[in-house]
């Protein structure tokens, strides 16, 4: 600010209190610093006051002046120090009075030390306190700083984040809200949103309001249909929670953020996942029916040669299926998946796989160890596929171990070459017939059987394979996954 500017902050004018206040606590400070100095100026000026008593002839004692020392010394003294300090004080003034101890001394020996100790106590008391609140105003003022630094940063974080922030009378009123709550239902300022309606916003939301005025505490999360203010609506992923307010009213919290993109990205994403794992499905189904249509042809051509069928209409009508059905299979060559090209990190994978079946197996009475070095490298799979082999592999070991005591799951990898193998394992019983695993609509099976026989698909058209793998504790299944980057520079070899 330049000189000639105006003062817009005029400073009050300093009484004359203020000033000797300030004064005072100048001399105690400096006093403090310089304690022997001033012990040494106190002893000074108690010599000088009962030698100038000493020499005095008048008929007046000047012992009164000790006070000025005992003040001064309650400055740097403690309470035993000025106690025998006034002692002294009081025998120099009765020793250079005009009548020293004569008859009487006791009392006014007495009575001049209580006069001189209770003032220096005072003093002392009065300094102590004024420190004592100080001490406690540093404390204050340090609290208060935090707690202004502490509100300016969840200001600064309510005011900055994405998420829409907003508090929520227990009538449907909004009390307050951040910037983000405002653009988000297409107001430009938070001010606009205040004392809005929440059921023309968030209807969903409004229907807990009738628990909020009985006062229930909740705290929970809502995925619910929103409305701006023009009439466009958006999927509103909400989390919500009530407090108490300064007037002890009930109010609820809520945080809100548009999810219709993640919406979006998770149905695409659920659609060519199932888009993918069908045409595998199928693709698998259709080589089941090549292999049927070629014995079928076979059979077809043998009976053809027969001389009692030459002109079997029956027959005829036979080779026509037999055609069409290898027409059909034959589609399946054109159509088949060409193995996946996305990288995937498998250590992340069976992490996530942890979190999913983790609950289902505490359920269970469970205890699954994962076993894989984590450094290894990238494998050629589809994620979300790949998902899906495991979580089936866990349920089925999860009906596999059945009543036994021994419920372990493990699940183990190791690179071998371009090759990671995968070992999900389990303590059942082995399997009787594993031939029959991988078959579709196998005798005895669960959900016509197909959960194994599509995994196995899966993993195929990712360049891999399943197997069965017979262990004399128990059932193992063993996958192998090609390295994503033996994969692309074998593509780039051909190419």
């Amino acid at each position: 600010m330049s000189k000639d500017a105006p003062d817009l902050f005029p400073s009050a004018p300093i009484s004359w209190e203020a000033r000797l206040s300030n004064v005072i606590d100048q001399m105690v400070r400096l006093a403090a610093q310089r304690r022997q100095a001033t012990l040494a100026l106190i002893a000074l000026s108690a010599a000088f006051i009962a030698f100038v008593e000493w020499r005095s002839d008048a008929n007046t004692s000047i012992g009164l002046l000790y006070v000025f020392p005992i003040l001064a010394g309650s400055l740097v003294m403690d309470r035993l120090e000025i106690s025998l300090f006034s002692v002294l004080c009081s025998g120099l003034r009765e020793t250079f009075s005009q009548f020293p101890w004569e008859r009487g001394y006791a009392g006014r020996l007495l009575f001049v030390w209580m006069a001189f100790e209770g003032i220096g106590l005072l003093l002392i008391e009065l300094k102590n306190n004024k420190d004592l609140r100080l001490r406690n105003l540093r404390i204050i003022q340090r609290e208060s700083d935090l707690r202004n630094q502490a509100e300016q940063q969840l200001r600064a974080v309510v005011e900055t984040t994405p998420l829409g922030i907003m508090t929520i009378r227990g009538t449907g009123q909004i009390e307050n809200c951040n910037l983000s709550a405002a653009r988000l239902f297409g107001f430009e300022k938070p001010e606009h949103l205040k004392l809005e309606s929440i059921r023309d916003y968030l209807p969903t939301l409004s229907e807990v309001l009738g628990p909020l005025a009985a006062g229930r505490s909740m705290r929970a999360s809502m995925e619910c249909r929103g409305r701006r203010k023009h009439g466009d609506e958006f999927f509103a992923n909400v989390w919500f929670s009530t407090f108490r307010g300064p007037q002890g009213e009930r109010l609820l919290a809520a945080v809100v953020w548009d999810d219709s993109e993640s919406l979006q990205n998770r149905e695409v994403a659920g659609w060519d996942s199932l888009i993918s794992t069908t045409r595998v499905m199928i693709g698998s189904m259709m080589h089941e029916l090549r292999n049927l249509s070629v014995e079928a042809r076979e059979v077809y051509r043998r009976l053809e040669l027969l001389e009692v069928n030459r002109d079997n209409e029956d027959l005829r009508l036979l080779g026509s299926v037999v055609r069409n059905m290898e027409s059909i299979a034959s589609a399946r060559l054109e159509s088949e998946v060409v193995h996946a090209r996305a990288h995937m990190d498998l250590v992340e994978l069976l992490n996530e796989i942890r979190i999913l079946i983790g609950p289902t197996l505490r359920e269970e009475g469970v205890h699954l160890t994962i076993d894989i070095p984590p450094e290894l490298p990238l494998v050629q799979a589809d994620h979300d596929g790949l998902t899906q082999v495991f979580l089936n592999l866990a349920r089925n070991s999860v009906r596999a171990l059945g009543q036994l005591e021994d419920k372990r799951i493990v699940i183990s990898a190791v690179q071998r070459g371009a090759i990671v193998e995968v070992r999900f394992w389990n303590p059942g019983k082995p399997i009787e017939r594993p031939e029959l695993l991988f078959r579709p609509f196998a005798p005895g099976a669960q959900s016509a059987g197909l959960g194994l026989y599509v995994s196995q698909a899966l993993v195929r058209s990712y360049g891999g394979d399943m197997t069965y793998q017979d262990s004399p504790d128990g059932c193992a299944f063993l996958m192998e996954l090609f390295l994503a980057e033996k994969k692309m520079a074998k593509a780039g070899s051909k190419e």
